[in-house]
């Protein structure tokens, strides 16, 4: 082994430890060029650090401390003596762990033993006890009896002497097995016959159990008894005794089981005897015994302990005993419901109340710790609701520090549930902040559980940590300018940041700042009633509830009175069952008395500042609105912020496929507004708006932000007015977008369309108020007006019931579709076909095939080919019905017109149109009667036009082939030759008209 070790190559971690120790000696004798030279040539370790040896040792010693090792000391001399002590040292412990554990098994036996003993011991002395008082009052029975009576001797029977001496050896057998001995070997009674006729014999000695003591005889007679009537007591006790003893040994191996717990419950009887009468005497009993009792306890049933754990907690004077129960409190219900939770929380406040600050840091708070990693949510659950309602019983310095941070480990849970607990329970913490340190931290953890993909949790957020957040923020600065900064930046950070779609259709920013929105405007009332509750507006003045108009020294002039009232707020027009129109921080008095004062304070700065009013009414210049003078710092703050925001939504272009973004955005400011009220939004937020939508509008930059801010200008701010304003606004807007005046453009139609889907969205009131005003639209004189009107009514289909669409849009496209002006005619042909899909019901059918009938009468080739084009989007989207019954039979007549036509390039147009709109028939089962009569003859009728493309000839020879194949022989129509062509197209031209008188006739009967 020796000449192995010296001949062996060292490892890779050898060399590099030799390395590191040579470089350490050469540094430290001063021999800097060498180790530099050693260092340049070890090119691939670092001979400065010991980690980059690779060894998992600790440091090796230096060089000089080897040498001295080895040659001083010696290598294998001292190293054998160290190894032979520390042998012999092993073996010796190993035999006494091994004598230690045999004494400890005796020990336990000879206590179980003696326990035993002690329990059969005192067993008989009651059954001593009781027999010497029945032989007392059998002695007194017989003394009181007449002195000549004398009792018959009764005959022992020799089988039951038998027997009870047989018993009383077995008996004694048994005791000395298990070294119990109840009655000594001398106590056995002897079986001796009595002759009736010797009177010296009338008496026998019975040698009694000395553990009794034998009662004093009085006289002969008491003598006689007692020798009658002594062999039978004393054989009824060892009997007795004798079958406890058998039942014991018969159940031996559960007595075995339950030793330990046997001898630890006598140990407490035993301790509750001698104790003395005080309370915490008998709190170490409960404490000692309760984690005994719990497990066997059902699950559903151990919150009735609660009581005894909070007591026992709470007097027990050892810190030790007391971390163990109160972990078992925390344990004590493996999966506990909601219901549970609750009670074991409320235990919690009532023992943390009791204990104080200290023993609740130092006993429950590290409980939390211990539970973050358990692997049933239910118990993680439990730690975030501590949180929570532990946060008052603590220090404050603990609060944004050790509890905060458990909350913040407890948000990246994959649990849903647990993620919703910290949300409702960092509501709670933050409440008893006071100061401002940990804001960031808690504005990141609010975003977080804001962006969290469940709604569960979202919705925690914000109705139980929004709230919460927004009044720590105001206690801190006495405004939210702070948060709404930080809202705003967030937002913009949103929509103005690079797309994270990462080529999916939806677009993950705007649905965040949808959520965003969504959280500001659950909270937007609470935000307003602590800018009204800083300001310096007297809240304790009476003032009539039913005043209509603020008390001024002076009345106002009559344009400010008009500018004030003339455009009074309707019902909120969105009513969030998630959020109820109620008031949290303020009464409803108290709320309108500070909102009539605030009118009042406008009104005063209206009159003293007549440059206030510039900007308001309909005549208002195109200014920006600057805030009063007498606003106060939360006012002014919220004043910037809509500004800001108002700022930030002329930046942002909204995809037309965002619709949850625009709907939200749209809700925050109808109830920014709504809660305002009407006097603030007429003075502040309308002409805001109004000067980012018109300031500039000649130029394409000024357009472009009108066109940004028109759909939350109309579904966001108007919806809150009379309908009369928004139709006027509206109607405005149509004309101004079809004639291109005032700034707008064709190009913006699609911006109107996103407003008129916001508006229409709300109530079924707006609209058929809208769908009204299309209708008045209808007979404008203008071309383009009622152009622009088919695509309104093209958006409008897909948020209108049926019954609407029948009703209301049809009839209005049916005009538009027999106007006198081509151009109208043509751009009604699709929103047509989109009535087909959005409502696919027999008698609109109908209606629609016989109107297409009045369209194609028109020869025009635009408008052919923009039918053909709503045909081939419609064939895959179509009920069959409206396939065979309308469609074919139409394509079959272009066919044929369109082979007679003379000009060779409209021709070839029409022919490809032909060609696409029947490849779309690919892949659609057709009935025989449907492929017969008209798809194969079109084809074959397409195949003859001269001016097809010969490689879609080609294609419509497979596509003949593929479906005469599919068919029955039986219904097989051979190609016709030309000499019957004439014949064919005749025949063909009946068809279609006969089909045609049809569905007029039809048409007719609806």
């Amino acid at each position: 082994m020796e000449d192995y070790i010296l001949t062996a190559r060292p490892s890779q971690t050898e060399l590099r430890a030799i390395n590191y120790i040579i470089k350490k000696f050469l540094a430290k004798q001063s021999y800097k060029l060498t180790s530099i030279t050693l260092s340049q040539e070890v090119l691939d370790q670092n001979l400065d650090n010991w980690a980059d040896a690779g060894s998992v040792f600790s440091e090796a010693p230096d060089m000089i401390s080897l040498y001295r090792y080895f040659y001083n000391v010696g290598s294998n001399v001292k190293l054998h003596e160290v190894e032979a002590k520390l042998h012999q040292c092993q073996q010796d412990y190993s035999s006494s762990q091994q004598k230690y554990r045999e004494l400890d098994k005796k020990c336990l036996s000879l206590t179980n033993s003696i326990k035993e003993i002690n329990c059969d011991r005192e067993n008989l002395l009651q059954k001593i006890d009781s027999l010497q008082n029945r032989l007392e009052e059998k002695q007194k029975t017989l003394t009181s009896s007449t002195d000549g009576l004398q009792p018959e001797k009764p005959v022992p029977d020799p089988e039951e002497q038998a027997s009870a001496s047989l018993e009383v050896k077995e008996e004694v057998e048994i005791k000395q097995e298990n070294e119990i001995y109840l009655v000594p070997e001398t106590a056995k009674v002897e079986s001796e016959k009595i002759p009736t006729d010797d009177a010296q014999n009338e008496t026998t000695n019975v040698t009694s159990n000395p553990l009794t003591s034998p009662l004093p005889v009085v006289d002969p007679t008491e003598e006689k008894i007692t020798s009658i009537e002594t062999p039978r007591d004393s054989r009824f006790i060892i009997l007795e005794n004798l079958k406890n003893k058998r039942y014991r040994f018969s159940n031996n191996s559960l007595l075995k089981k339950s030793t330990e717990d046997m001898s630890r419950i006598a140990s407490e009887i035993e301790e509750i005897v001698s104790m003395e009468k005080a309370v915490q005497n008998v709190v170490k009993v409960v404490a000692r015994c309760l984690p005994h009792l719990v497990p066997g306890v059902i699950f559903n049933k151990r919150e009735e302990l609660l009581p005894i754990f909070l007591t026992v907690i709470q007097y027990h004077p050892s810190s030790s005993v007391r971390d163990d129960l109160t972990r078992l409190l925390f344990n004590l219900i493996k999966k506990p419901n909601e219901e549970q939770r609750k009670m074991i929380m409320d235990g919690c406040i009532a023992l943390a109340s009791l204990i104080g600050l200290q023993r609740t840091e130092v006993e429950l708070l590290p409980q939390c710790w211990e539970q973050i990693p358990d692997k049933h949510e239910e118990r993680r659950v439990l730690v975030a609701e501590s949180c929570g309602v532990l946060a008052s019983y603590v220090r404050s310095d603990l609060r944004p520090s050790l509890i905060l941070s458990i909350l913040v480990q407890l948000l990246d849970d994959r649990s849903a549930l647990v993620r919703e607990a910290v949300a409702r329970n960092f509501g709670h913490l933050i409440c008893t902040f006071e100061d401002g340190e940990k804001y960031p931290k808690v504005q990141e953890a609010f975003l977080r559980l804001l962006y969290d993909s469940e709604s569960t949790v979202i919705e925690a957020a914000q109705r139980a940590f929004f709230p919460p957040l927004l009044d720590w923020i105001f206690c801190l600065d006495g405004h939210c300018g702070r948060f709404l900064t930080a809202w705003l930046k967030e937002l913009s950070s949103l929509l103005k940041g690079p797309s994270d779609s990462h080529g999916r259709t939806r677009d993950p920013r705007w649905e965040k700042a949808g959520v965003l929105n969504e959280s500001l405007r659950t909270a937007i009332g609470r935000l307003w009633q602590n800018v009204l509750l800083s300001s310096p507006l007297p809240l304790d003045q009476n003032i009539p509830l039913d005043q209509t108009q603020p008390q001024t020294s002076s009345p106002p002039s009559p344009d400010l009175s008009a500018a004030f009232h003339a455009l009074p707020f309707q019902q909120h027009p969105r009513q969030n069952p998630l959020v109820p129109r109620k008031d949290v921080l303020l009464s409803i008095e108290q709320r309108t008395k500070l909102e009539r004062h605030l009118e009042e304070m406008l009104y005063k700065n209206l009159q003293q500042d007549r440059d206030f009013w510039r900007w308001i009414g309909d005549d208002a210049e195109i200014v920006l609105p600057k805030p009063p003078p007498a606003m106060w710092e939360a006012l002014r703050r919220f004043f910037d912020f809509i500004g800001e925001l108002i700022e930030l939504l002329t930046h942002v272009d909204v995809p037309s496929q965002t619709p949850a973004f625009l709907d939200s955005m749209a809700s925050l400011l109808t109830c920014i507004c709504w809660e305002t009220g009407s006097i603030y939004t007429a003075c502040f937020i309308r002409p805001i708006f109004r000067y980012h939508m018109e300031h500039g509008v000649n130029t394409q930059q000024g357009a472009i932000k009108r066109a940004r801010l028109f759909p939350f200008y109309l579904g966001g701010v108007l919806v809150l007015y009379r309908d009369a304003e928004i139709l006027s606004y509206l109607r405005t807007t149509i004309v101004n977008i079809s004639l291109e005046e005032e700034g707008w453009n064709h190009s913006q139609i699609s911006t109107l369309n996103q407003a008129l889907r916001l508006v229409c969205s709300l109530s079924t009131e707006k609209k058929v108020a809208i769908i009204s005003l299309l209708w008045d639209l209808v007979v404008h004189p203008n071309t383009q007006v009622r152009v622009t009107l088919l695509q309104i009514f093209d958006n409008l289909m897909s948020l209108s019931t049926a019954a609407e669409i029948s009703s209301r849009i049809l009839p209005a496209l049916i005009t538009l579709s027999n106007d006198v002006d081509k151009l109208v005619r043509i751009k009604s042909i699709k929103p047509l076909g989109n009535i087909i899909i959005a409502v696919p019901e027999d008698v609109i059918m109908e209606k629609i095939n016989a109107q297409f009938d009045l369209i194609l009468d028109d020869p025009s080739h635009t408008l052919i080919l923009e039918v053909l084009q709503t045909f081939t989007s419609l064939v895959p989207q179509v009920k069959g019905r409206f396939r065979e019954k309308c469609i074919l039979p139409k394509l079959i007549s272009l066919t044929e017109k369109n082979n007679q036509h003379n000009n060779p390039i409209q021709r070839g147009e029409v022919a490809r149109a032909l060609y696409d709109t029947y490849r779309a028939f690919t892949g659609y089962a057709l009935s025989e009667e449907a492929a017969n009569k008209w798809q194969i003859p079109g084809l074959k009728l397409l195949l003859m036009d001269e001016e097809l493309d010969p490689t879609l000839k080609t294609s419509i020879s497979g596509m003949l082939k593929e479906i005469e194949a599919s068919l029955p022989e039986s219904s097989y129509i051979p190609l016709p030759s030309p000499a019957t062509l004439s014949q064919a197209q005749a025949n063909l031209n009946n068809n279609l008209n006969m089909a045609r008188a049809q569905w007029m006739g039809l048409f007719n009967k609806k």
